[in-house]
């Protein structure tokens, strides 16, 4: 899903208003970062043992330049 999200739909050059039209609203916006959880797998705790988000970028006027996918392990 992620990888037909990147690659057919045109998210760098959008604004942040045009990004929450075409997604939902993100879990967590601070400084200038937009971030989407795609996966979180929690061991035998209540804190997460892995975590995958989409991360967005964005200048000043809410232009987004680039995007990542990051894992944290």
């Amino acid at each position: 899903m992620i990888d037909d999200l990147t690659v057919h739909n045109q998210l760098v050059g959008l604004n942040y208003h045009q990004l929450i039209e075409r997604l939902v609203a993100p879990d967590n916006i601070d400084c200038r970062l937009v971030r989407y959880k795609i996966v979180v797998k929690y061991g035998s705790e209540i804190d997460p043992v892995y975590i995958q988000d989409f991360r967005l970028s964005y200048y000043k006027d809410s232009t987004i330049p680039s995007f990542k996918i990051v894992e944290w392990k």
